[in-house]
């Protein structure tokens, strides 16, 4: 399957589009990586040469091993900072149908959250500078029903989603083709 193309035609089980957020999103998380990576190398380098409690006369046997254990700390934390990222970002899809939008994320806990065409009053996208760069934007819906705004964010082809968003919403509520025509992304 295209995850994040829209298809030409429905997919299985009446499903119009299905995505995850870009992969521009991983970028933080391995930046993090990358400096705890930094981090490490550095320790297991430098530390040893600025301890050197021989050289000032004090003999602590268990110093030689910190700047080791910390290089081995450092390592594994920036390696788990990554691959946590990594699965919580394919843990996170949204599947768009002709009657709702289904949100699922977590990975321990997973957590599956519907919105039914027919509640949502108002879809909007944003578009920030670096969404305008990687061509993605978050598209943002409104249902009465819900606290706050739902949001998805780094959504590929926003425009194309946001369009084909309100043609389905527009439909629930009477207007537009009837109901069940599914056509999708026309």
């Amino acid at each position: 399957m295209n995850w994040g193309q829209p298809p030409t035609s429905p997919l299985a089980g009446g499903v119009l589009f299905r995505g995850r957020p870009h992969a521009r999103t991983l970028a933080g998380p391995a930046a993090a990586t990358v400096v705890l990576l930094i981090l490490a190398g550095m320790t297991g380098f430098l530390m040893p040469a600025l301890l050197a409690p021989e050289e000032i006369g004090i003999d602590i046997p268990v110093m030689k091993y910190v700047p080791g254990a910390l290089t081995v700390v450092l390592v594994l934390v920036g390696l788990a900072n990554g691959v946590l990222a990594i699965i919580a970002w394919l843990a996170t899809t949204f599947t768009i149908y002709p009657d709702r939008i289904v949100i699922r994320s977590g990975i321990l806990r997973r957590t599956e959250r519907t919105l039914p065409m027919g509640r949502i009053t108002s879809v909007e996208s944003e578009r920030t500078l670096i969404d305008r760069v990687f061509g993605t934007g978050t598209l943002v819906l409104y249902d009465p029903s819900e606290p706050a705004p739902v949001q998805l964010r780094a959504i590929h082809d926003i425009d194309r989603v946001k369009t084909s968003v309100k043609d389905l919403v527009s439909r629930r509520y009477g207007g537009g083709r009837h109901s069940w025509d599914t056509t999708p992304w026309h």
